[in-house]
């Protein structure tokens, strides 16, 4: 049994596994079942995750889940709030999850 890694492929336009060349970014994970996205400009996406083992060699994309990002409103405020319980903005992508902020 190898290792295996993921990825996360973030784009702007529909994802497959004919299009993956085109996504905007790839994130490697690593071997990390989660990851925080963050800064994503207003529109939707689409993000999927294949597999990878040590030799490179890439598994099918995950089902792809989209996301319409909505525009910030005008003279948007920060506000940073800490809270403790069980979070419910995770979305799950097949075997792996992926948390929006």
């Amino acid at each position: 049994n190898q290792p295996i890694t993921y990825v996360l492929y973030e784009s702007m336009n529909v994802l497959s596994d004919a299009t993956i060349a085109t996504a905007t970014t790839n994130v490697l994970t690593g071997t990390n079942l989660t990851v925080t996205v963050s800064g994503l400009l207003a529109g939707n996406w689409w993000f999927a995750v294949a597999a990878r083992d040590t030799n490179g060699i890439q598994s099918l994309l995950s089902n792809v889940l989209q996301i319409e990002v909505p525009k910030p409103p005008l003279n948007m405020r920060t506000v940073v709030l800490q809270y403790s319980g069980t979070l419910s903005n995770f979305y799950d992508v097949g075997f792996f999850k992926l948390r929006l902020p």
